[in-house]
């Protein structure tokens, strides 16, 4: 019979750190040599461990996780701290917990104080599998919660600057600006297109810096974005929107802001 020690952490910061999880397998085997949980004749192969490992990634996905599957056999045993190493969701560990049952592989978890192998065991095993499914899911909650106050104070969360805005700073002090070069182009293509012309002909004519844009170049597909950008999201020239103009007057009251006249001459 031989004894493998399996260990996981998200983050290099976590408090249950790989070394602290392999402390706490080595305490429990030595204690169960012991007891007569394990003789001294079953060998203790060593501890495989995944670091920087998401929990919702499977075990079957995971570098070490998949090299333990492989070499565990019958009359083995798997040791883990806690249910979450190991497994992803309540379902995920039913499905684990079943191949090594039908694989005649042991599974302990230090959490349970007991294998989870008998009827009660089996129970407290699915409620608290289920246990660490709410707990991710709270997590994640928690941090969609985050990135949407975060945008809603202007920070520039994990997200690309959209058209017409800049992102200045970085990390957590990153926020969103207004482009108001790139708002000025957009607002140009809307000119362009209102007068008839193609998406085609405006993003050909707008390329190679013939209308300004911050990052990148033109394309069929971007200046359908400003198109659609300017008549939701960007100021108001006079307090009116674009909507409210008609095509000559727009053209006067680009004019008379830009100073610059929106007539193709390429």
């Amino acid at each position: 019979m031989r004894i493998f020690g399996y260990t996981r952490m998200s983050t290099s910061n976590q408090a249950d750190s790989l070394d602290t999880q392999q402390a706490l397998l080595l305490k429990y085997i030595e204690d169960q040599r012991v007891v007569g949980g394990f003789g001294s004749e079953d060998e203790w192969v060593g501890v495989f461990s995944d670091p920087a490992t998401s929990g919702s990634t499977h075990l079957f996905e995971r570098e070490a996780g998949r090299t333990l599957m492989e070499r565990a056999s019958r009359g083995d045993h798997i040791v883990v701290t806690k249910l979450d190493r190991m497994f992803r969701s309540a379902a995920d560990a039913c499905v684990v917990l079943e191949h090594f049952r039908a694989a005649g592989i042991e599974l302990h978890i230090l959490q349970f104080g007991f294998r989870p192998d008998s009827p009660i065991g089996r129970y407290i095993y699915q409620t608290l599998a289920a246990v660490a499914e709410l707990e991710r899911e709270l997590i994640r909650e928690r941090t969609r919660e985050g990135i949407a106050w975060a945008r809603s104070q202007g920070r520039a969360i994990n997200a690309e600057s959209p058209l017409g805005w800049r992102k200045v700073g970085t990390g957590r002090d990153s926020k969103f600006v207004p482009d108001l070069k790139e708002q000025e182009s957009c607002r140009t293509i809307v000119l362009k297109r209102d007068e008839g012309e193609s998406w085609e002909r405006i993003a050909l004519s707008s390329r190679n810096g013939r209308l300004y844009k911050n990052k990148g170049d033109w394309n069929l597909r971007n200046v359908n974005q400003a198109y659609e950008a300017v008549k939701k999201n960007f100021p108001r020239y006079d307090g009116k929107t674009m909507d409210d103009f008609s095509i000559a007057a727009r053209k006067k009251a680009h004019k008379k802001a830009t100073g610059h006249d929106t007539t193709d001459k390429t």
